[in-house]
């Protein structure tokens, strides 16, 4: 998963200039985006067991979990963000696009296998909204 900060530069009397100033990665094996441009690296990099933990993340689908760590990483990397991770931006002026193709396709399957096992019953609520295609 990738994300870059970014806008979309319009035409017209409001045309406003765009600048992308950070890019982030959450790629296992990889530690930041110029390790795309050559070979991986044997060890190190994003491990997706340990950075995608935490409470903040607990009951977030894997894409949106990669989704998130992909932000943070490409806010740090445009200096939005002090020593703790805290954003310290101007928010009005800040976009982060994220993208993806289906991938939250993991928890549709598992949806789908809870229903031709136990019936809509056994699905829990909590799950549903993880199953949207435009989750991230």
């Amino acid at each position: 998963m990738t994300s870059t900060i970014t806008a979309h530069t319009r035409r017209g009397p409001k045309a406003r200039e765009v600048v992308v100033t950070g890019i982030g990665s959450a790629l296992p094996g990889v530690a930041t985006y110029s390790d795309l441009l050559g070979p991986l690296p044997g060890v190190g990099g994003f491990d997706p067991a340990t950075g995608l933990t935490g409470r903040e993340l607990r009951h977030k689908d894997r894409a949106s979990r990669l989704a998130l760590r992909a932000a943070e990483f490409a806010l740090h990397d445009a200096g939005l963000t002090d020593a703790d991770s805290t954003f310290t931006g101007a928010a009005e002026a800040t976009t982060v696009v994220v993208s993806t193709n289906l991938g939250n396709a993991d928890s549709i399957c598992k949806a789908t296998d809870t229903v031709a096992r136990a019936g809509v019953m056994g699905l829990s609520p909590l799950g549903l909204p993880q199953t949207s295609s435009n989750v991230i």
